[in-house]
Order: C-alpha cells, then structure tokens, then sequence
C-alpha cells in the first residue's frame, strides 16, 4: 500500500490524473509479461476540521469498493 497527497481542486482533475496512469498501465500491459494492476480510492479534504485519520479512512474505503467493483466485473467478463 502507498498514499499520495496532492493538491488537486477538484475530483474531475484526480480522475484526468488516474485515467492517464491507468493508460500508461494499459501501454505497459500490452507486451509485458507480468502484468500491472491498480486499485486506488481518493477523498477530498472538504473542510480544515477534516482530520487526516478520516481523510485516509475515506480514501482507503473508496478504494476497497473501487477493487469489489473490478472483481464483479471481472466474474462476470469470464463467467461460464
């Protein structure tokens, strides 16, 4: 597991920055060998009183469902 901290405005510019890292992963994938896989989650600090415990709590929960997601999707892609 690793974070990034960023100072992005807005989750429009979030998902341009992960839609371009998973274009790379989809590049590297196509005649690499071993093949990458992402899971990641975000959440934006909305207000100072945010704390960082519940900064990263948020982010990690998006990404465990961002991860369910994938795998439905992927169970049902190669089903039967």
């Amino acid at each position: 597991m690793f974070d990034v901290i960023g100072q992005y405005k807005t989750a429009g510019e979030i998902e341009a920055a992960l839609s371009g890292m998973n274009s790379l992963i989809r590049e590297y994938n196509a005649s690499a060998d071993a093949k990458l896989d992402l899971a990641y989650g975000y959440a934006i600090r909305d207000t100072v009183e945010n704390n960082t415990y519940e900064l990263f709590n948020k982010a990690n929960k998006a990404m465990y469902r961002s991860k369910r997601k994938a795998h439905r999707s992927f169970d049902m892609h190669f089903c039967c």
